[in-house]
């Protein structure tokens, strides 16, 4: 059985999925510098947002590299409900059906 993370400790109930849930995502890599190929960087960077947008449940994470002229360039990408499943989307912006544009 696969088990889903979340920034807080919700119930096992909390995520079971809604018809149709609002699902927004962010995408981050390092800084350009040195470091920008550090990977454990760039999950402590992940993990520090996820625990700042609040309880969410997250569906999905996504790890890529970039080719560039320096070397690979880590990103990921992680697909989020704000609050928990079963709920109407916390963000604020989509409970009317407006989509958030911070999440495009």
């Amino acid at each position: 059985m696969r088990r889903q993370h979340h920034a807080t400790q919700p119930t096992r109930d909390s995520c079971r999925m809604e018809p149709m849930p609002q699902i927004h995502h962010f995408s981050q890599a390092n800084p350009v510098s040195r470091g920008e190929a550090d990977v454990p960087a760039l999950l402590r960077r992940v993990a520090d947002t996820i625990e700042s947008l609040g309880v969410v449940c997250v569906q999905d994470v996504t790890f890529e590299n970039d080719v560039t002229a320096d070397g690979l360039w880590p990103s990921m990408t992680v697909y989020f409900h704000y609050g928990t499943l079963g709920e109407p989307c916390g963000c604020g912006a989509c409970a009317s059906g407006t989509p958030d544009p911070s999440s495009n």
